[in-house]
């Protein structure tokens, strides 16, 4: 994976209520990606209110790890720094590969929509 990643770097936005990773390529100096929060998300009475996050890469660098890399360094930095317990993000139901990258740091799917799941993540402290 070091080898993968040798050429990205990520840069955070840090805001007193936000966070933000933008995905750069190195070598071509170019935006790749970015992850961030979307806001509070309240489906019902039955799930917790949390942060809701999105990300996306650039389609030439998908299936490398990169994405997936990036979600575990922006949860565990969520967590750490905004002392929230519950993280959440919704995927269309056909995006395997989002699924994938959410599976790889342990999400759960706890809500199903018509077209989408809602994953979550909780940590405790």
């Amino acid at each position: 994976m070091k080898s993968l990643l040798k050429d990205i770097q990520i840069c955070k936005k840090n805001y007193s209520d936000y966070i933000r990773y933008e995905i750069y390529h190195k070598k071509e100096n170019a935006r790749i990606g970015s992850i961030s929060l979307k806001g509070i998300l309240f489906i019902n009475e039955s799930l917790k209110k949390g942060y809701e996050f999105g990300y996306g890469i650039n389609k030439d660098f998908w299936n490398k790890g990169i994405m997936t890399e990036s979600v575990k360094l922006f949860s565990n930095d969520f967590f750490t720094n905004f002392k929230q317990y519950v993280l959440y993000a919704e995927t269309l139901k056909g995006n395997i590969a989002s699924q994938k990258v959410l599976r790889n740091n342990d999400f759960k799917i706890i809500y199903e929509k018509t077209l989408t799941y809602i994953w979550l993540k909780e940590k405790s402290f």
